[in-house]
């Protein structure tokens, strides 16, 4: 039983800082991301952010399948907290100016 709440314990504490980290990235690299999608376009920027979301699910994917450490899936979340939500809304943006440009 003293297994079971060190592992409830240290999920807490990890998921913890994961969330910490993905504010601090959130706030870091919005404005780098926005500017970076604003000079080489929305949709390369928007892959990027989405592929390196799935390292994580992978080590997630192995800790649930072959057993492996979930300090992993820890390690590698930071990269699916990137703030892609914002560069998608831009996206949807620049698709609406586009169609109303097309109307006129």
């Amino acid at each position: 039983m003293d297994y079971c709440q060190a592992a409830i314990n240290d999920n807490l504490f990890w998921s913890s800082v994961i969330g910490a980290a993905g504010s601090f990235l959130h706030f870091a690299l919005g404005p780098f991301l926005g500017a970076l999608s604003d000079s080489i376009g929305r949709r390369p920027v928007i892959v990027l952010c989405s592929l390196l979301g799935y390292p994580s699910l992978l080590a997630l994917m192995l800790f649930v399948y072959r057993n492996t450490s979930l300090y992993y899936t820890f390690a590698l979340l930071p990269l699916a907290e990137l703030p892609v939500l914002a560069i998608w809304f831009a996206f949807i943006v620049d698709l609406m100016e586009e169609r109303s440009a097309e109307v006129e």
